[in-house]
């Protein structure tokens, strides 16, 4: 009997550890999801709390929650002074650092259940589900997977009208771009050069979403099948062999340096004076965010205007950020993101 007693405390402490193991391996309140990796992941049946390590995810999960149970983010108000503005509750949600040795002690004290990320995000599987923390991949290159991880994300997130709505508003955005562009010839179509520094020699290639919303638009991704694969870094030797007709860049700015740099002089989109910088809102338009919808329809008009007289983009505009971001924005900010120009200073 004493030898029993002594043995309670013991009992007890493993019963404790073991409810815990319990707890960390199959939440009482669980479901599972097949990420955009393909992996099947489980998660809590109502999520507390969050992070976003995918840049563009961000606006995905702004869309769908506000931001409200975000705790963590890959985002800074310099990175993105719109997204802040649109959306002050990403000011509660830390920004920080999700590289190979990013601090998983600071998400568990935050009571993070699940972490957002890409494909470059994988090294956190294993050391996030270690601890009781879903990672779950959200990458997409194409229109239909952005609408599968869009409706992912709802399944975790919650708001599965608004995603439904979303991807219906993307879809139609697209039909009525290839309505229109129905009829242009392939022989004559512009070739364009688009990157995130063209200027630092960094460009897209095919096979990523940039290249579908280019095809969209009626143009032709000027790297054509030589590069594969977002943010490729190329010689200045590739874009005079390339000699796109337009050049489209992500960093504000940049257009002007192109035209006023004598080395560039020789390329047919600086003699004509065809460069232009991408616009930019609560993220880039151009790349894996939301504001997809808005960017095929911009690069459609911007190569097609005469195809688009009765569409204004600005008006456009005003309603997908009330629609989507529940944010009333002017028609002057429209036009600052247009340029790529951070909010007005107040």
């Amino acid at each position: 009997m004493n030898k029993f007693k002594k043995l309670m405390p013991v009992l007890a402490a493993l019963l404790l550890v073991f409810a815990a193991a319990l707890s960390l391996a199959a939440p009482v309140c669980a479901k599972t999801v097949t990420d955009m990796s393909g992996a099947v992941v489980t998660v809590p049946d109502k999520v507390t709390a969050y992070a976003d390590a995918w840049f563009a995810h961000n606006t995905i999960a702004i869309m769908l929650d506000g931001a409200k149970r975000m705790k963590a983010t890959s985002m800074t108000p310099q990175q993105s002074p719109w997204m802040y503005k649109v959306c002050p509750q990403m000011n509660s949600a830390e920004s920080m650092e999700f590289g190979k040795d990013f601090n998983v002690e600071d998400l568990l004290a935050k009571k993070v259940q699940v972490v957002f990320g890409s494909n470059g995000d994988e090294h956190m599987r294993k050391k996030l589900n270690d601890v009781g923390i879903a990672f779950v991949n959200c990458m997409f290159t194409n229109f239909d997977d952005m609408t599968k991880s869009i409706s992912m994300t709802a399944e975790i997130l919650g708001n599965k009208p608004l995603a439904q709505h979303y991807n219906n508003y993307l879809k139609a955005s697209i039909k009525d771009v290839e309505k229109r562009m129905a009829g242009v010839p392939a022989e004559g179509r512009r070739k364009i050069l688009h990157g995130t520094t063209v200027y630092g020699l960094i460009v897209d290639g095919d096979k990523t979403l940039i290249d579908e919303w280019i095809r969209l638009a009626g143009g032709v991704n000027a790297p054509g099948h030589d590069i594969s694969g977002n943010k490729k870094e190329v010689s200045f030797e590739q874009i005079l062999k390339w000699d796109p007709d337009i050049i489209i860049t992500g960093r504000h700015g940049e257009d002007r340096k192109i035209l006023q740099d004598p080395k560039w002089q020789v390329l047919k989109a600086v003699k004509n004076k065809k460069v232009y910088v991408n616009p930019k809102g609560v993220f880039t338009w151009d790349r894996y965010s939301v504001e997809e919808a808005l960017q095929v329809r911009w690069a459609a008009k911007f190569l097609y205007p005469e195809r688009f007289k009765d569409f204004d983009l600005i008006a456009a505009a005003q309603r997908f950020y009330e629609r989507f971001y529940r944010y009333r924005i002017s028609a002057d900010d429209v036009k600052r993101m247009l340029a790529s120009e951070p909010p007005a200073a107040n």
